[in-house]
């Protein structure tokens, strides 16, 4: 629990010391602690030497968590000795030996701590809490818990108002506050961290970070209503890359990436670049790739979605033709016969892919840069689905599909599992195995797929639900079919009464009968407004990951 009220006497400095939250009492763990150690690193290039003892006490949990005991007290040793207002590092210090029972050396250690502090002055002692309650906000604002970071804060800023780094981590929860709430909350968060990161500013001009975070928070503000990045945003990062290092340069690539400026010695692909000669990371490998891939095809004028389409259109054509079966009465093509005057004509192939050795080439570059975020950091799980889209333009459907395997299975991110499980549907229904496509897209929608899909993607993929619940029908799957059915109806798709009828003559009747089999139910139509085609239903992802 963290007090309040300064402590004055030897015991009361001695319970606060005892009391103080160290990083082990959070017990949590760090999911991906190799994705920590690089963002963590990268961060001490671009902040003062005095405001890094945070960022050291952190590493020295990481350490601290791998069983890495002797390098968690050099870590902890360092932030206590580059900011010796902060105790958060010797209160670690002190519970890591208690922790391995040198008992003896932790009672030294606070005893220590103890006569130096014994006849501070007010201020002074004020000032030493103030950092040690700003230094756990920081741990919890890197973990995610910016509520309790967010009071943390503000407590800090109690003892020590004034402290440069203390208001960047605030004005950092209020600008995370805003992402996630409605629009008038927003503007207020938005609205209260843009001043905090103007006072740092002003009074710290050397100091990247409150730059770019604020370009970051000027670009979210009216964004539906502008063109392009906002100028006094492109002016800050401007400022901010006089002053270059890795971190800068990675922020400032990722923002400018978001807006298409590629090219150039200030473009996003020389500042990854610079970033990574400097100091290599996952995620700006994982950002270059990605970068690399939209100029690509933005450059030669080519939709990916459609490219990776026809080559999904081009494998399904390819695959060997199954025995001819007999329709059934309520086969769809019979019953647009019997209904309509004028049924659906088959659709028109599309055009085959137009990639060349060029393009090959270039995603061959990309690969590589993928395969290097993940020698960096395995657990870079979004690089699978990038390497999966990948191979698919390379035509290398087997090894995209192993990426995919890889990705849902081991990925501990659910946006991650959730994509990949859905990718793995589409690519097993090309095969022909319904109920395997339909397990697939059974766990995507276990990890959130229907709330992930942005409005495109949510129409293709509710497209791609048609043509699963068609070839369940189709293959006499009917108790497979009802979630699909339901989920239908809840989208209010212009075809769910339909599907809703069938399922219900299917059921009653028990048949198993349904129509075509799935191979010629991938083909054809099912209304002149929407192919059932599985080609219609992208594997791509979001652009950005």
């Amino acid at each position: 629990m963290v007090v309040d009220v300064a402590p004055h006497s030897s015991l009361e400095k001695e319970k606060f010391l005892k009391s103080l939250p160290s990083h082990f009492s959070f017990c949590l763990t760090i999911e991906d602690e190799r994705g920590a150690l690089e963002r963590l690193t990268l961060i001490l290039h671009s902040i003062p030497p005095t405001f890094s003892a945070p960022i050291y006490n952190m590493l020295g949990y990481i350490s601290y968590l791998n069983g890495e005991y002797e390098n968690a007290f050099q870590y902890f040793d360092v932030s206590s000795t580059v900011d010796r207002d902060n105790l958060v590092g010797i209160a670690n210090q002190i519970h890591l030996l208690r922790r391995l029972e040198k008992f003896d050396a932790a009672n030294v250690a606070l005893e220590s701590v103890m006569a130096a502090t014994a006849s501070l002055p007010r201020h002074k002692e004020k000032r030493k809490i103030g950092r040690s309650i700003a230094d756990l906000a920081w741990a919890h604002s890197f973990l995610g818990l910016n509520c309790v970071a967010d009071r943390l804060f503000a407590t800090s800023q109690l003892y020590e108002p004034d402290h440069e780094f203390t208001a960047l981590g605030a004005a950092l929860v209020q600008y995370n506050f805003s992402k996630h709430i409605d629009r008038m909350t927003e503007c207020y968060y938005l609205t209260e961290s843009s001043e905090k990161l103007h006072s740092i500013i002003q009074k710290k001009p050397e100091f990247n970070l409150p730059k770019v975070y604020l370009a970051r928070l000027l670009n979210r503000r009216d964004a539906a209503s502008r063109d392009g990045m906002d100028p006094k945003a492109k002016k800050l990062l401007n400022e901010a890359l006089k002053r270059s290092d890795p971190f800068t340069d990675y922020m400032v690539a990722k923002e400018k990436s978001k807006y298409d400026d590629y090219d150039g010695s200030e473009g996003c692909i020389h500042l990854f670049n610079r970033s990574i000669k400097k100091h290599p990371t996952s995620f700006a490998y994982f950002h270059l790739a990605q970068s690399k891939k939209c100029q690509l095809f933005k450059g030669k004028s080519l939709d990916e979605s459609a490219e990776i389409e026809k080559i999904i259109n081009k494998l399904a054509e390819e695959r060997e033709p199954p025995e001819p079966v007999k329709k059934s009465e309520s086969s769809r093509s019979d019953r647009f016969s019997k209904h309509d005057k004028n049924p659906p004509k088959p659709p028109t192939p599309p055009p085959p892919p137009t990639i060349n050795e060029e393009i090959l080439a270039e995603l061959a570059e990309i690969t590589r840069y993928l395969e290097n975020a993940l020698i960096l950091n395995p657990n870079q799980q979004r690089c699978f689905l990038e390497l999966a889209n990948v191979s698919i333009l390379r035509s290398s459907k087997d090894v995209a599909f192993a990426y995919l395997k890889q990705a849902a299975e081991e990925s501990k991110d659910c946006s991650v599992k959730a994509r990949a499980y859905r990718n793995l549907s589409y690519f097993t229904l090309i095969d022909g195995d319904v109920p395997q496509a339909n397990t697939f897209m059974e766990q995507a929608f276990k990890y959130g797929i229907s709330t992930l899909c942005k409005t495109e993607e949510k129409a293709k993929l509710v497209g791609f639900i048609c043509t699963l619940l068609e070839n369940l029908l189709n293959t006499g799957l009917v108790s497979e079919s009802k979630q699909w059915v339901e989920y239908l109806v809840a989208v209010e798709h212009p075809e769910s009464s339909e599907f809703k009828a069938r399922y219900k003559a299917l059921k009653g009747t028990g048949s198993k009968a349904g129509g075509l089999k799935v191979s010629t139910a991938i083909s054809r139509t099912r209304k002149p407004q929407r192919t059932t085609q599985i080609t219609k239903t992208s594997i791509t992802g979001d652009k950005r990951g």
